[in-house]
């Protein structure tokens, strides 16, 4: 994508690669924001697999992207015993969230939810079990708290650096007709 694009172009997942389908008219470049396309990984090995898969989740394609990692039982082959830990970093919840709430990598918070919940497929909480917006409506808790009193942080990192939110402040979420008799 060329600087005198807008960040409103389209993204689109197709066989796990991105495309940006541009607008029909470009319009200069409010601010100098570079996005990058990022393939979607076939799977995760490492925090960088993460947060592309991260970088690749849209509103429209979030149950889809996080329903491909945590498996078709939406557990990911963990078991209930450990539940709270987390697949790719070994981190207990918490920690894991508050690790993300310091230092987000540029992940609006869809993204944050959908990483959150493919990390801890098994966990037993809203962010966790309930839909897409809910669970966006939680980051967006968990960041106030952790801005308030450090969400339960074990270290005083975040007495220095702040909670930062990115993207956007309000999601198009897609609507599922529903069939009236």
């Amino acid at each position: 994508m060329d600087n005198n694009k807008t960040v409103d172009d389209a993204v689109v997942v197709v066989d796990d690669a991105v495309v940006v389908v541009e607008p029909k008219t470009a319009k200069p470049r409010r601010r100098g924001v570079t996005v990058a396309v990022v393939p979607m990984p076939r799977s995760i090995k490492s925090i960088a697999d993460l947060i592309a898969v991260g970088r690749n989740v849209t509103p429209a394609n979030w149950v889809a992207v996080v329903g491909r990692f945590t498996g078709p039982d939406g557990r990911g082959g963990v078991s209930h015993a450990s539940r709270n830990v987390g697949r790719f970093t070994g981190m207990r919840i918490v920690d894991f969230q508050n690790v993300w709430m310091a230092d987000n990598n540029g992940l609006d918070d869809c993204q944050l939810a959908a990483i959150m919940r493919i990390e801890h497929p098994a966990a037993s909480g809203g962010l966790y079990t309930r839909d897409a917006a809910t669970a966006v409506g939680i980051v967006r808790g968990i960041r106030a708290e952790y801005n308030r009193n450090g969400h339960g942080s074990k270290t005083e990192t975040w007495r220095t650096v702040r909670a930062e939110r990115f993207g956007a402040a309000s999601f198009a979420w897609p609507t599922t007709a529903v069939k009236t008799a």
